[in-house]
């Protein structure tokens, strides 16, 4: 469709694709060719309450033919500002077009993932509140009383639509509509009534994008820990050598002198060997905050002791003023939006992520993963199917004894990290890079 259409954008070719294999999957009884899709009667939108009611039923049901309900059609477009039969259709084409990120963004990939009972569940409808009212050309309807007749009122800019989180109406999330028509539907004259019908693309807010792509929607069974890609259970641990790049275990140490902290006559040695084990881990709903602990053992013994938030698509870092309000989603999520999740689930080739709630270009993006998955061998053993994510700022890594500039890790879904490279400039102003690949460790069921 898009290349015998060419002046259409791919997406709202796509949505001339989805609507002619919905006709054609669901066409008449009698297989007539022509207009396949049966009829179907929908609620009138004459109302705010009623538009919105259809709005949030379309995207939580799935129903793709409700949506395009929600929107004006092309032929009260037409008879609405005066254009072209042909044109009306592409305007509605690109509408629903531009729309598609908000209808893909409540997409469950896979039904076992789905909670019980569909997003119905999750979800539910709290108010659409309209703009303030506008004429046909977009002059500003005042409400103040006037010497002569005001001009009619035939659609209103900035409206808002507000879903609450079932049974949580504290947690509020918006759908911007720059523009809804207020009309009357062609053929039908004044019986039919005025009705409102969305005229521009839907938008989500950051704080929706973060919980849906957080997972927080899906089922919470999805965190057991044998599902899970990361392993993460009381008494799990990773262990792992540390070396300066390029050189063997057995020259670890005395290369590490290099970064070594000279104090009088005593030599302080860095760690050629560190140790991470998860400690506890706190049930919130659809979410964790897993406690765990990393130890060097260097000279000092230095250990430090972190915080992860656990959804079943992100791992964040969790500090001590998000480990306190672990319990209000509200201001999780709005803490969230602003954060880098430090892995996105699932891990595949080519992925590429920074601080939620944004669009990203691979260049920019402050993690990625690499295009093909790797072998990675390790003295832990040999993991042929590893996922490279790379961190070319250094952004989610940290090191002790070294000022990180970027780094490498390798996942192994089921094993979680089995190799590391970091790469960085010591105290002395020296750059190298650190190398830390899984020794051994523990997996618990």
């Amino acid at each position: 469709i898009y290349t015998e259409l060419a002046d259409l954008t791919p997406e709202a070719a796509a949505v001339r694709e989805r609507r002619l294999l919905r006709e054609l999957l669901h066409g008449s009884d009698k297989n007539e060719w022509g207009r396949l899709e049966r009829a179907r009667h929908f609620p009138p939108t004459h109302n705010e309450a009623s538009l919105g009611e259809v709005l949030t039923r379309a995207l939580l049901t799935r129903d793709e033919a409700m949506w395009a309900h929600a929107f004006v059609s092309p032929a009260d477009y037409a008879a609405m500002v005066h254009v072209s039969h042909e044109d009306s259709y592409k305007f509605v084409d690109e509408l629903q077009g531009s729309s598609i990120h908000t209808w893909q963004l409540f997409d469950i990939e896979h039904l076992s993932e789905a909670p019980e009972g569909g997003l119905g569940e999750v979800f539910e409808f709290k108010e659409l509140v309209l703009g303030q009212g506008r004429s046909v050309s977009g002059k500003l309807i005042s409400t103040k009383p006037q010497r002569k007749e005001p001009d009619a009122v035939a659609q209103h800019w900035g409206n808002v639509l507000r879903l609450n989180l079932k049974g949580r109406p504290e947690v509020t999330f918006e759908l911007s509509i720059p523009k809804i028509l207020r009309l009357t539907p062609a053929g039908q004259g004044s019986l039919g009534g005025e009705v409102l019908a969305v005229a521009s693309p839907v938008h989500t807010d950051r704080r929706l994008k973060t919980f849906v792509d957080a997972g927080l929607h899906l089922k919470p069974e999805l965190l057991r820990s044998q599902e899970y890609p990361y392993p993460l259970s009381v008494g799990n641990f990773w262990r792992y050598r540390r070396f300066i790049e390029g050189k063997e275990r057995a020259a670890a140490r005395a290369e590490l002198e290099l970064l070594a902290v000279d104090e009088g006559d005593e030599v302080r040695f860095q760690a050629d060997d560190v140790l991470l084990e998860v400690l506890d881990i706190e049930r919130y709903e659809s979410l964790r905050l897993v406690k765990y602990r990393v130890s060097y053992n260097d000279a000092e013994l230095t250990v430090r002791t972190r915080n992860w938030i656990i959804t079943p698509r992100r791992v964040y870092d969790c500090g001590r003023n998000c480990s306190k309000h672990i319990a209000d989603l509200g201001w999780l999520l709005d803490h969230l939006k602003a954060d880098t999740p430090r892995y996105h689930f699932p891990l595949t080739p080519g992925l590429y992520w920074g601080e939620e709630g944004k669009s990203y270009e691979l260049s920019n993006a402050a993690l990625r993963t690499g295009e093909l998955p790797v072998s990675i061998e390790v003295p832990a053993g040999t993991f042929p199917a590893a996922i490279q994510v790379e961190s070319p700022t250094g952004r989610m890594l940290e090191d002790p004894f070294l000022t990180v500039k970027s780094g490498t890790r390798y996942f192994a879904p089921g094993k979680g990290v089995v190799k590391q490279v970091i790469s960085g400039t010591s105290p002395q102003g020296k750059h190298m890079n650190i190398v830390e690949e899984l020794i051994e460790s523990r997996i618990m069921p």
